[in-house]
């Protein structure tokens, strides 16, 4: 009995371990902090944590996806259920599907993460500029 109650003990710490951080809470949660005071300490340099949070999940993604992993993987490694909430999420980020994504470097999306978190500049904003 004392072995089963150690397997269940290990495999909670290894879900817990594991959990994709899907928001500010989330962070605040592993950082003993509030969510709140993140939050303004972000906005007060400028930029937006949950965006930030967003950025960094579509370009694991992004790198997953690059590197062989099939879709329905890729999506629930970067914290999403099934492909079609992953296709949902990176339509929303960019204005396009993951099928529709241009072909480019890792950096492309990495310097458009930067631009938008630091700036606030989207990549919708810069496609309708041109």
């Amino acid at each position: 009995m004392e072995g089963i109650d150690i397997a269940r003990a290990n495999s909670t710490t290894i879900a817990k371990r594991q959990r994709y951080i899907h928001s500010i809470v989330d962070v605040a949660e592993h950082l003993n902090c509030k969510p709140a005071y993140l939050s303004q300490a972000a906005l007060r340099r400028g930029y937006s944590y949950s965006k930030a949070l967003r950025w960094i999940r579509f370009c694991h993604g992004i790198a997953l996806r690059k590197a062989g992993t099939p879709p329905d993987r890729a999506a629930l490694r970067t914290g999403f259920n099934d492909p079609s909430g992953w296709t949902r999420f990176v339509r929303a980020l960019v204005g396009r599907g993951p099928k529709q994504l241009p072909k480019v470097p890792l950096d492309f999306w990495i310097e458009h993460a930067v631009e938008d978190v630091y700036l606030g500049t989207t990549l919708r904003e810069r496609n309708t500029d041109t």
